[in-house]
């Protein structure tokens, strides 16, 4: 353990574990009584060496065969805890993601959670399993032996003790700032890693790039940084280090004149000398691993902070007595306002989205269009205001009903790497359907219907029961929007948000799209955003946000007259749409 440990921070850790605390404990027990049985024998050989003895004998057999006994036991029961603790901790971490608001999500990057569900989780396994019992002998090793050699000749104890006022100023030394230098390591390492994947990610863009692009400066920056770090770090640590390592095994330095001189004067027989100098041997190898025992400690402590992090992550508050489900489908945003930190990013935005329409959320980039959609599928509350579905606020709906009530298909669809009839099932239990059966196959049939992806299916080598890889990378852009849609679409929710579905497709799959969207309202309502107004302009209702704001609601015609920021990005769209190749840039 190091100063620059967080106070509780092994403490907590051990929290993560309690279900297992008793385990993990006999453990610890055994591992330190096979310390004391390993030291036993220099005490118990040096005995047997002035008067042999069958019993002496016995007991040094019996000293020298249970120590690995006792090790083997401890690192069964600690492994078996460790993996129970696991399994234990991905669980909860399991039940607790769904709580999360969607928001969560969305404000993290999916490698930084991947790492703490996967990485922080395996490092407390193998704290548990591996390193708890060790440091626990290590702790024990040191004392056992000087409470031996105090049971020897309390002489031999107080020269020992000798060393250790100068290994705590060295370590001292050695280990400060050390907790700070280790978050900034694995901070340096997160940076060259994200850096890497990005140039590597870029690679058949940047072949064509004369070297030292920018992507290739900033990754060459980053580790450039990191040897700077890591040599300026090295220089503090080194040399501390290398002293620590002499004065964690100089206790000889201290005992064995004072064994020349106690048995040259007769003080002490040469049995207790040669045992005192045989146990000095084990003092210093456990005072290093703990040294070693204490940088491993806090980057377990750091794994924790992270998987805590989670588990206190505020959970998206449900009402105690759930409303009953909303009978109409309008939704209307009433004085909605929102802040990240302390930017503002949807300003009072009031607007009716009425029922049974198609309405578009419009506006330029950055205007806070998706964020608007975003807390219409309650991803997060707003910080005033409210959000109602058919007269009833959203933070009184469960999330369960809120699920039924309200779908949503992003511009980042995600398929599983399942079959397609089995990522389109998944929707059948929100809907209501049961998962098997004559109605739920001819949902599933309407639905793939309804989002024009019959064909897509048809021409997959296996139809319904094609895998689609991880991630549906089998599939294009718009299959997977199409397909995506399919599956919102057999939830039933009355109302249905899509956000960018058709930015990143082909012009055959948007307009595949396009019809599937038209023909939904009705039975259902839609809200889309988009960044084309030619695809929005036949939208039943508009709705223009600048800058978090809402400034303009009405169809085309009435934007066109009203509102001149509308019609400024019309105007200009129009004008890209007409742009031709022949015309040099000049509209066609």
């Amino acid at each position: 353990m190091t100063k620059d440990t967080p106070p509780g921070g092994l403490k907590a850790v051990l929290t993560l574990a309690r279900a297992q605390r008793r385990p993990i404990a006999i453990a610890c027990a055994l591992a330190a009584a096979g310390s004391l049985l390993a030291v036993l024998p220099f005490l118990v050989a040096v005995r047997v060496a002035t008067g042999p003895s069958l019993s002496g004998a016995a007991f040094l057999a019996a000293c020298l065969v249970l120590p690995p006994v006792a090790q083997g036991l401890s690192t069964g029961l600690a492994h078996a805890a460790a993996f129970d603790a696991l399994y234990r901790i991905r669980r909860d971490l399991a039940d607790r993601l769904p709580r999360l608001p969607l928001g969560y999500f969305t404000a993290r990057q999916t490698g930084t959670l991947k790492r703490t569900l996967h990485e922080d989780v395996e490092a407390l396994e193998l704290f548990l399993s591996h390193q708890l019992p060790d440091m626990t002998a290590c702790l024990m090793s040191p004392l056992l032996i000087l409470l031996l050699m105090a049971a020897v000749d309390w002489r031999y104890a107080v020269a020992a003790l000798g060393i250790v006022p100068v290994a705590l100023l060295v370590q001292k030394r050695m280990m400060q700032g050390h907790g700070t230098r280790m978050g900034e390591y694995f901070s340096r390492i997160g940076a060259i890693n994200g850096a890497t994947v990005e140039y590597t990610r870029g690679l058949p863009t940047l072949r064509g790039v004369p070297p030292g692009s920018p992507v290739e400066t900033a990754l060459l920056d980053q580790i450039s940084g990191f040897r700077a770090f890591a040599a300026d770090w090295y220089r503090l640590w080194g040399p501390s280090w290398a002293a620590y390592t002499v004065v964690a095994g100089a206790s000889l330095l201290l005992i064995a004149p004072l064994a020349l001189w106690l048995t040259g004067t007769g003080s002490s027989p040469p049995t207790e000398a040669a045992f005192a100098l045989l146990a000095a041997t084990g003092l210093g190898p456990p005072l290093l691993r703990l040294t070693v025992y204490g940088e491993i400690t806090l980057r377990v402590v750091q794994a924790e902070r992270k998987i805590t992090a989670i588990h206190t992550a505020p959970a998206l508050p449900e009402p105690g007595t759930p409303a009953p489900l909303p009978q109409r489908k309008d939704l209307s945003f009433e004085a909605v306002s929102l802040r990240a930190k302390d930017t503002l990013i949807i300003d009072s935005a009031t607007f009716t989205i009425p029922a049974g329409k198609l309405t578009a959320i419009i506006g330029p980039s950055g205007a806070g269009k998706s964020t608007l959609l975003r807390l219409a599928a309650r991803f997060s509350d707003p910080d005033s205001g409210r959000i109602r579905l058919g007269g009833t606020d959203l933070r009184d709906l469960a999330s369960t009903d809120l699920a039924r009530c309200i779908g949503l298909v992003s511009q980042d669809t995600f398929l599983f790497d399942d079959t397609v009839e089995a990522n389109l099932r998944l929707a059948l239990s929100t809907g209501g359907l049961p998962p098997d059966g004559p109605e739920a196959d001819a949902a599933l049939r309407r639905a793939v219907s309804l989002a024009r992806c019959e064909d897509v299916i048809a021409a997959l080598p296996e139809g319904y029961a094609t895998r689609l890889g991880r991630g549906g990378h089998r599939l294009s852009g718009g299959q997977r929007q199409r397909l995506a849609l399919a599956r919102t679409l057999l939830a039933t929710p009355p109302v249905l948000l899509l956000d960018e579905v058709s930015a990143s497709v082909d012009p055959v799959h948007e307009a595949l799209l396009q019809q599937a969207i038209a023909g939904l309202p009705g039975e259902r309502t839609i809200v889309v955003v988009s960044h084309r107004l030619d695809s929005t302009c036949h939208a039943d209702h508009l709705v223009f946000v600048e800058r978090g704001t809402v400034t303009a609601e009405g169809d085309h015609p009435h934007l066109l007259a009203t509102c001149p920021a509308y019609a400024r990005l019309w105007s200009l769209q129009q004008s890209n749409l007409g742009w031709d190749l022949r015309s040099s840039g000049k509209h066609a």
